[in-house]
């Protein structure tokens, strides 16, 4: 699933509107996420990958799933630069804070 998202420095856009769109993709996004991690997924399974630097690699579905949040840890850090550098306060992007924030709008 791939989003084409609008950029920040759009001077025609509102910037609010641009938000917006990026929220309902993340939106989008983390539903799949949900759907896929609570399937019956045997995550003992052995799950080979291959990688164009490294080889291959046999490992657990498991520890590629862990593998993905740290890596997205990572790329929240990033975001959180990028929002400063646009002139924007920090936000909080503690997955707890956004599961806090997705239950009180039910």
């Amino acid at each position: 699933m791939i989003f084409k998202l609008p950029s920040l420095r759009h001077k025609r856009r509102p910037r609010i509107r641009v938000l917006k769109k990026w929220r309902s993709c993340f939106v989008i996004c983390q539903k799949s996420i949900k759907n896929f991690l609570t399937m019956k997924v045997i995550w003992i399974k052995r799950f080979p990958s291959q990688h164009p630097q490294v080889g291959l690699l046999d490992t657990h579905l498991s520890e590629l799933v862990q593998h993905v949040i740290n890596h997205g840890t990572y790329y929240r850090g990033n975001l959180t630069a990028m929002i400063r550098q646009q002139g924007y306060s920090s936000v909080p992007t503690d997955y707890v804070f956004y599961l806090y924030e997705i239950s009180s709008t039910k």
